[in-house]
């Protein structure tokens, strides 16, 4: 069976990662009397301006509205490149298999609710009953709660965003 001339023309829609730099940023504004560069502004990552991401997906079905996202991944602690890429590989994947539900942008964990819900689980599968079990719980928190305080002064807000090397400095 040969393929319909409407599903040679899908798309899946418009995937645009940039970055926005901030006027004291040196990607900013190129100096004129440089050589100019051969990648644009928006396309330098890693100086720590802010990311942004202009993202359309189309379902499949046209009787399905697109799922359409345009603004700042700042907002959702996305600071790296790489992030920003899975993030948006996530939404792509959760809006096209829950058959056109539009992904919450903010349903991320947090590094201090991955804590708590940890201890959490901790208390549950400890005997209660045991006086040991109380201190085994104070003595996991103890060394893991100022995880959040260390990883949130280095701008790492969600846990999908620890990296091995966060973990190694800390």
């Amino acid at each position: 069976m040969l393929p319909t001339v409407a599903s040679l023309r899908y798309s899946w829609g418009v995937r645009d990662i940039y970055v926005r730099h901030r006027n004291d940023c040196r990607h900013a504004s190129p100096n004129p009397k440089k050589k100019p560069t051969r990648v644009p502004a928006r396309l330098i990552f890693g100086c720590g301006c802010p990311i942004y991401a202009r993202v359309q997906v189309r379902h499949p079905d046209p009787g399905i509205a697109p799922f359409e996202f345009n603004g700042s991944l700042s907002k959702l602690g996305v600071r790296e490149k790489l992030a920003a890429e899975e993030l948006v590989e996530q939404w792509t994947v959760q809006f096209l298999s829950t058959g056109g539900r539009t992904p919450d942008p903010n349903t991320f964990k947090s590094v201090e609710q991955a804590i708590d819900d940890y201890l959490a689980e901790k208390r549950g599968t400890l005997d209660p009953s045991k006086e040991s079990t109380k201190l085994t719980i104070q003595k996991i928190g103890g060394i893991i709660k100022p995880l959040a305080p260390f990883l949130k002064d280095r701008g790492v807000v969600y846990l999908k965003d620890v990296k091995t090397e966060h973990l190694s400095a800390f």
